[in-house]
């Protein structure tokens, strides 16, 4: 074990360990005291529930096999881990896009009643549903071309050579449209806001002020962790070409940055909303 191997690999595991801990402790607080409340926390409990298992993947498989650059566990192991990232991969960029809208909807035209809490559960089913079935229909029946955990390059990687057919009518397609698409609501959100702010006016007489002003609060927060996911699958198209391939571990950042934008949903909960901060201390201090 050498020491770029040693830090990269400690490195993912503390990370995705701290992770684990900040997202489970704010996945207890909103189902447990918040779930009945605004639809935002319905979403928001789908799209952690996710990351949690993301960001777990890479504390029991990809940290320790990277830290140990050696992996005891079959083939047959990989391709399902890879297969339940890849899943949820895909749905969360579905969510990037469901929670671009909503932002949308609730700064510019205050229709936050669009989501109720029903339909933001159809629209978690739908989408959990159709990320596993596109995984499924990537990682075993084209059976080729998938992205893998691969511990040899710290991160994921397409292992099979030739035509990446996975790569180029599902991934990129998705990862695409997703990053592209949501930037449309939030670059709105921001001109709206400014010409709101320029005129001093109120968005709406309906809406108080300090709750105009945290839904502003929350799209920025959630423009960020879109930025965050874009800049991670950019990442893993530029890095392998760039990077020499004696300098695997470079490849790292793209993990970082994943553990980040998976951190990241949480954390907009606890810094921006102090109802849900003061839970999460509450229940960590009983707990621990």
């Amino acid at each position: 074990m050498n020491v770029k191997q040693f830090i990269v690999g400690s490195s993912l595991i503390l990370m995705s360990g701290i992770s684990l801990i900040i997202n489970i402790s704010v996945l207890f607080v909103l189902i447990r005291h918040f779930l009945k409340h605004n639809s935002i926390y319905v979403l928001a409990i789908t799209i952690i529930s996710g990351n949690i298992v993301q960001v777990f993947l890479v504390f029991v498989y990809l940290g320790p096999t990277s830290l140990f650059q050696a992996d005891i566990l079959p083939p047959i192991a990989n391709k399902f881990f890879s297969f339940i990232f890849l899943a949820l991969w895909y749905i969360d960029m579905a969510f990037i896009l469901v929670m671009a809208l909503n932002r949308f909807l609730t700064v510019v035209y205050q229709k936050e009643k669009f989501f109720t809490r029903t339909c933001c559960w159809v629209i978690s089913a739908i989408i959990y549903s159709a990320g596993f079935v596109t995984a499924f229909c990537g990682d075993y029946v084209i059976s080729c071309c998938t992205a893998y955990i691969d511990y040899k390059v710290y991160s994921y990687t397409y292992l099979e050579p030739g035509y990446n057919y996975v790569n180029n009518y599902i991934d990129m397609p998705v990862n695409v449209t997703s990053s592209s698409v949501c930037s449309v609501p939030y670059i709105t959100i921001f001109i709206y806001v400014r010409r709101v702010n320029k005129s001093n006016t109120a968005i709406s007489y309906a809406v108080p002020n300090h709750r105009r002003k945290r839904e502003v609060r929350y799209a920025l927060q959630f423009a960020a962790c879109s930025v965050m996911a874009c800049v991670a699958w950019i990442l893993f198209r530029i890095l392998p070409v760039i990077i020499h391939p004696k300098a695997p571990y470079l490849r790292s950042l793209i993990v970082h940055f994943l553990i980040g934008h998976y951190t990241a949903n949480s954390l907009i909960f606890i810094i921006f909303n102090a109802e849900v901060s003061f839970y999460t201390v509450v229940s960590c201090t009983v707990e621990g």
